[in-house]
């Protein structure tokens, strides 16, 4: 299955969500919280299942209805039960260190770009962060992204995280209109240019 990236891919984006408290969920999900204290229940409702396609009758699989969770898989059904694995995966875009990669995260990310930038403009830049890509359809990712940058901030900033309706096209979209009226040749800085006139080339072409 690990070879079948589509799949994988669909799983992901059908199954994931960001969670807001994930030491909590995690230990739900894990069973290291008794049932005494309710942890069976609580990590019932945070569990999904996978219906795997057969490549017969379905080509791309689906999430486990309430319908179909009263009735047994059929012997044709291949079922992928989704624990913390749910919120596992996303949680690499807040804490890419938990897989060892030194880098990082979004929300850290985030502020070491607007602190770079005049202070005077800290508080617009907070007000008006623009998400894009198919990790922020996540649900809960907005949320997660706002309270974590909130918590880093003076209290006299409101942060908001913006997601545009075309999040996975975006970016794209914004290059090509950038090449389509023209402003990419007035812009674009070549190899040659950047090797003789180093970084100060780029200042006079961009922002003089």
């Amino acid at each position: 299955m690990m070879e079948e990236t589509q799949l994988i891919n669909r799983v992901k984006e059908q199954t994931c969500f960001v969670s807001r408290d994930f030491r909590r969920e995690l230990e739900l999900l894990s069973g290291r919280v008794s049932k005494a204290n309710g942890g069976a229940a609580a990590a019932k409702k945070l569990e999904c299942t996978y219906i795997l396609p057969d490549y017969n009758t379905d080509f791309t699989g689906h999430v486990m209805g309430n319908d179909e969770e009263r009735a047994k898989p059929t012997p044709s059904e291949h079922i992928l039960v989704m624990k913390n694995e749910r919120i596992v995966v996303p949680e690499l875009l807040f804490n890419p260190s938990d897989i060892g990669v030194d880098q990082a995260g979004v929300a850290e990310a985030c502020l070491q770009a607007a602190k770079r930038c005049a202070r005077d403009a800290h508080r617009h830049l907070y007000a008006n962060i623009l998400a894009v890509g198919g990790s922020t359809l996540f649900p809960g990712f907005v949320e997660r992204l706002q309270s974590d940058i909130q918590k880093s901030v003076p209290d006299e900033c409101t942060v908001q995280v913006h997601v545009p309706k075309n999040a996975t096209t975006c970016t794209w979209e914004g290059a090509a209109l950038f090449v389509a009226n023209g402003l990419y040749d007035k812009h674009a800085v070549t190899r040659a240019q950047y090797q003789e006139c180093g970084d100060s080339y780029l200042l006079d072409r961009w922002f003089m």
